[in-house]
């Protein structure tokens, strides 16, 4: 291969422009803008100060009117009181004219004198609507009519009652102003009032026409008075500085072209530039013709011989090498060379036959690797195939089970709100509930647990409040604690931040499973939960330390090098059922947090679960959002008919859906494919389409997409209502423009909520219509009198041992003598208000025992 070749002398001269050449011009440039940037600063110094002087002068000048107003109505109880403000006008030139009104606005007297406004009405005047409300006032600028000079109304409220008012000139301000705008670079100087129109501009007539330039930039960000803007003025950059008046509410401004300002300091540069140029080349090629003569050559000479060494003239190479140099090193060099080129020369042989010795293994490694590389590459197909399969099967079958999952919680939930069921019919309703919702619980762990191996498994932070998540969990824990009569505590640490940034929903999901594995393994004693927080020195990261102790059976020894992992078991944990997921997806999620999770056996009983994972206190507070959940009955007589159109192929799941929101008073429409749906929406067009995504004919991303590309149908929502199996399919649902997505299984709640979203319509509860039924269906003594006294009596023993299979059982044979009595008490013992049904009991007993006390 031929490769390109760098002589010596051009690496000499590219250390001299690397190494010399640049850095001197970057320093001469460097000192040449840091020199312009000095002056820039001391030119917006100067600018500012200006603006401020202005100010100044302009705030002396509204204060000496000021003064000369409040010393005139301070003497208008003096007997030659016209005479006086008379004097003052030709003395000091402020005002035009002075007004002495009464207190109905009405001019009492004019200087100079007119006897036309004497006792005009001037409350119609704008200017003067609040004048008697304050002790002084300075009205909006205006053109006056009679001097054609911008003018205030100047106010003063006079002791004796009235008010005086001056009409004072502005003139000086425009002369203030005109004097000290420079006409050599463009400079502007301009006064505007509150609401941006000029007061003063070295452009009278731009004054005269009551200009407004409240769209300025400067204008809108004046709080800042040590800072200079840079903005566009007229399609011309310009560096401009504020300064407000706070006499007046107004503010002066001077602005000048940024080019006009910079000018002479760019051509700085570039002579500067030019000069260090040409200074650089004659060194330049003065350096390089020394170079040249003396190193360059002698190496020269030197490499020929080499070269003809290595083409195996060794005599003709020793020639050559043995010229000699001006420096004593190149001499030496030739020396060394020449004894170097004999060892070379015997060696030569040798080293031609080791080299054919590589070429062979060289082949042989070579062929290795091409099939080992085949090896690995048929390996990796098979594995991303194989995994493939495994993703394409799992969401085959979480959409199989999802789907009649979503029939049987569906219709078990619209049941349950039938008040005409059994008691018996009820509580079978809670077990078909329950059992669906484990079945659920199994099929998401999976789910999750798939998604770890695929590292598809993200973390979403987000602030949220710690302590309230905690609640949770002692709320969710607490009852089934109770039930079993174990002790339930929860302690945290003081310095445990209360508003964190974290993976809310899998922190949660990680306690769950630890709180709910000690909850299901201990049956008696205590279970504790400890939380504390260690901060990380200089930062806001804390780690957060979460055990979990319980006084259970413990952990077998030989279980605790595999108890983490997925599918595995211990002893007791496949007595009691499960995936054997919890625990390894637990770890997984604290691994992805970037904590770590162990577990341990405690003395003398019992066993301990800790986790410890980094968390970033939150600088802002997460806005609580509090929901009351009430059932449902219908749609309020403001809202409009709403028509829905269902879509889906699978007639149960539209029956559900009929069957959530029919009873409401929605109107229904079905489809059974997406193409149908599209036929249907053209002739009966829907207020919203709950549109199933995985259908024959035309899938619901299809013809979701079709709907909102046609201008007359794409105003219409669609709720997209999927079975997929993996969370991020939300993603490529919503990309067909759908603008809501419900995942199966769902709740009547969820779907009530978007269509409430959606469509802006209001909906009637139960508890806005009766709320004294429920006070009817509290359980009362009189309600015990249809009993059997001993049905009575074991409910008490049950209650007071706190055994839920007893108390179950009791209350099965209580529906045989009341099926309403027994429901009241379900209710209560669900609600675990065991001390109200006791003091019930015990007041029905009190009552029953004094029956034959009565003589």
């Amino acid at each position: 291969m031929n490769k390109s070749k760098i002589s010596l002398e051009k690496i000499l001269q590219n250390l001299i422009i690397y190494r010399i050449f640049l850095p001197i011009m970057i320093l001469s440039t460097g000192a040449i803008g840091t020199l312009i940037y000095i002056n820039e600063l001391s030119l917006e110094q100067q600018q500012r100060n200006k603006a401020q002087a202005l100010a100044s002068i302009v705030e002396l000048y509204i204060d000496q009117a000021e003064r000369i107003l409040e010393s005139i109505s301070a003497s208008t109880s003096s007997k030659d009181f016209s005479v006086f403000i008379e004097s003052a006008w030709e003395k000091y030139g402020y005002f035009d004219t002075f007004y002495i009104l009464d207190n109905n606005l009405s001019v009492k007297l004019l200087i100079p004198p007119d006897s036309r406004y004497t006792g005009l009405d001037l409350s119609s005047i704008p200017a003067f609507n609040n004048v008697l409300s304050e002790e002084k006032s300075l009205s909006k600028p205006f053109i006056s009519l009679r001097t054609g000079m911008p003018t205030i109304y100047m106010t003063n409220l006079i002791e004796g009652g009235g008010v005086i008012v001056g009409e004072l000139n502005l003139g000086a301000l425009q002369e203030a102003i005109t004097l000290n705008t420079s006409s050599s670079n463009s400079e502007k100087i301009f006064i505007l009032d509150q609401s941006g129109t000029l007061v003063a501009h070295p452009n009278f007539d731009l004054v005269k026409q009551q200009t407004n330039m409240g769209n300025l930039k400067i204008f809108k960000e004046t709080e800042d008075q040590s800072k200079t803007f840079f903005y566009k003025y007229q399609n011309t950059n310009v560096m401009g500085s504020a300064s407000p008046i706070e006499k007046c509410n107004w503010i002066i401004i001077n602005q000048s072209p940024i080019n006009d300002i910079l000018r002479p300091y760019y051509l700085a540069i570039i002579i500067a530039s030019i000069a260090s140029l040409l200074i650089w080349l004659l060194l330049f090629i003065h350096i390089k013709v020394r170079l040249r003569k003396k190193i360059v050559k002698p190496i020269k000479t030197l490499s020929e011989g080499v070269g003809a060494v290595a083409r195996g003239q060794f005599m003709a190479g020793k020639e050559i090498a043995s010229t000699s140099a001006t420096f004593s090193e190149f001499n030496t060099l030739s020396r060394d060379f020449m004894k170097m080129a004999d060892s070379i020369h015997s060696r030569e042989l040798v080293i031609l036959e080791k080299q054919k010795e590589l070429e062979q293994h060289k082949a042989n490694l070579e062929e290795k690797i091409k099939d080992r590389t085949a090896e690995l590459t048929l390996a990796k197909e098979t594995a991303e195939q194989a995994n493939k399969a495994k993703t394409i099967f799992l969401a085959n079958m979480s959409h199989e089970i999802r789907t009649p999952l979503n029939a049987i919680l569906g219709f078990s939930s619209i049941l349950e709100r039938d008040t005409n069921l059994s008691f018996g019919q009820i509580d079978q309703l809670h077990t078909i509930n329950q059992s669906g919702h484990h079945l659920l619980k199994l099929i998401n762990d999976i789910l999750d647990m798939s998604k770890i191996e695929a590292n598809q498994l993200s973390i979403n932070n987000k602030p949220f409040d710690l302590y309230e998540m905690i609640d949770s969990i002692e709320s969710i824990f607490n009852s089934r604690a109770n039930e079993k009569r174990l002790k339930f505590t929860i302690k945290i640490a003081e310095n445990v931040p209360q508003f964190i940034d974290s993976d809310e929903a899998k922190l949660r999901q990680v306690l769950v499973n630890l709180v709910g594995n000690a909850v299901k393994f201990t049956n008696e004693g205590e279970i504790k939960i400890n939380i504390e927080a260690d901060k990380i020195e200089n930062n806001k990261t804390f780690i957060l330390k979460v055990s979990v102790v319980d006084s259970g059976e413990g952990i077998h020894e030989e279980d605790l090098d595999y108890i983490f992992g997925a599918f595995k078991q211990s002893k007791s944990g496949n007595n009691a059922g499960g995936t054997g997921l919890g625990l390894a997806i637990s770890q997984r999620i604290v691994n992805l947090m970037g904590g770590s999770i162990s577990a341990k056996n405690i003395e003398p009983h019992g066993s301990s679960f800790s986790f410890s994972i980094p968390i970033l206190i939150s600088d802002k507070r997460p806005i609580p959002i509090k929901k009351e959940f009430k059932t449902i009955i219908g749609i309020a007589p403001s809202s409009k008919e709403i028509t829905v159109l269902i879509v889906d192929d699978i007639k149960n799941n539209r029956n559900l859906i009929k069957s959530m929101i029919s009873p409401i008073g929605f109107k229904i429409l079905e489809a059974t494919n997406g193409q149908e749906a599209l036929d249907l929406i053209k002739v009966k067009p829907p207020d919203v389409v709950l549109m199933d995504m995985r259908m024959p004919v035309m899938d619901g991303y299809e013809a979701s997409s079709k709907i909102k590309a046609d201008k007359e149908t794409r105003e219409i929502p669609i709720i997209a209502i999927t079975a997929s199996a993996f969370d991020d399919q939300e993603h490529k649902v919503l990309a067909s423009g759908v603008e809501e997505y419900i995942r199966k299984p769902f709740n009547p709640e969820e779907l009530f909520d978007k269509l409430e979203q959606l469509l802006h319509i209001e909906y009637i509860y139960s508890s806005d219509l009766d709320s004294t039924k429920k006070q009817r269906n509290d359980l009362k003594t009189q309600d015990l009198d249809i009993l059997s006294i001993n049905n009575v009596t074991t409910l008490k023993d049950s209650l007071l041992e706190g055994n839920s299979k007893k108390i179950r059982e009791i209350i099965s044979q209580i529906s045989q003598e009341s099926t309403a009595v027994a429901t009241k008490i379900q209710k209560e013992t669900e609600n675990y208000n065991y001390s109200k049904l006791l003091q019930i009991i015990n007041l029905y007993l009190n009552k029953e025992s004094h029956k034959g006390d009565i003589t």
